[in-house]
């Protein structure tokens, strides 16, 4: 004959561990948002942690991305928006304040995001009239996150002169538009 033992109650123990995931858009100058559960030893979610700090940032990886202050803790929660940079896969780690065991996340891969802008990665240098320019313009078709969009062959750029106090014209550019190769496109006069 057995006699089953009383039952008891297992309580939440105190933080000992935060364990980091991620969501979100994975393209250059997207955003993806970062979570932090702070848990006890059972990996359980402390939900009365209120004050736990929580600082994101790249664990390793080549893809970058610019992150926020740290987060405090709500209910066990600490989270935070990221901006994605440059294209590459990154892990993402954290520090805590106190000081608690990090459970880095899986690892997330930026890619290519939508064309947003154009730099000049040669600008012209300054040319007296009738010159051709002395250092040739080249410029990069990007994405927000700053990476070049070598997928591109077909954007065109046309140069035009922004700041034009005395009326003075473009010519001579061998072909003005340019359509880019691989999102770059480089002008000859």
């Amino acid at each position: 004959t057995v006699n089953n033992a009383a039952s008891y109650t297992i309580l939440l123990g105190a933080a000992t561990q935060v364990t980091l995931t991620t969501s979100g858009s994975t393209t250059g100058g997207g955003s993806r948002t970062l979570t932090g559960t702070i848990q006890d030893a059972g990996g359980n979610t402390v939900t009365t942690d209120n004050t736990t700090q929580v600082t994101f940032n790249k664990a390793s990886g080549t893809g970058t991305a610019t992150f926020p202050a740290a987060a405090t803790a709500v209910n066990g929660v600490a989270t935070a928006t990221a901006t994605n940079k440059l294209i590459g896969t990154m892990v993402v780690g954290a520090t805590t304040s106190p000081v608690l065991t990090v459970n880095n996340a899986a690892s997330y891969t930026i890619v290519l995001g939508a064309a947003s802008q154009t730099v000049f990665t040669t600008s012209p240098g300054n040319t007296n009239g009738g010159s051709a320019f002395a250092a040739q313009p080249v410029v990069k078709v990007e994405d927000a996150g700053g990476n070049v969009i070598t997928t591109d062959n077909s954007t065109l750029v046309t140069l035009a002169i922004g700041n034009n106090p005395a009326s003075g014209t473009l010519s001579n550019c061998a072909t003005n538009p340019v359509a880019v190769t691989a999102g770059v496109a480089t002008f000859a006069s």
